[in-house]
């Protein structure tokens, strides 16, 4: 492992240690409890948190679609609801 992706780590751990210690309210608090923290500029900060979020919702993104694509091939919709009261129970 290089050192920008231990640096990566380490300040994905710092991040995770300060939102269960502290529990800032927003991202702006977040920001200044770890400029607090490290010698990091609000820039690299940022572009730190905003990677982490695209991970999550991509992570979140890939393991949702498999499961509803599979969920609605098993059981598609029954076309008798889908039709007026009056033409199904006829």
């Amino acid at each position: 492992m290089d050192k920008n992706q231990g640096d990566h780590a380490a300040l994905t751990q710092i991040i995770i240690q300060l939102i269960e210690e502290k529990k800032p309210e927003n991202v702006h608090q977040l920001i200044n409890f770890l400029r607090d923290k490290t010698a990091l500029p609000e820039q690299k900060i940022m572009e730190h948190i905003l990677c982490a979020r695209a991970y999550v919702l991509g992570t979140i993104f890939v393991l949702w679609l498999p499961g509803y694509s599979f969920t609605k091939a098993l059981f598609p919709a029954d076309p008798l609801l889908e039709l007026s009261p009056k033409v199904s129970t006829q």
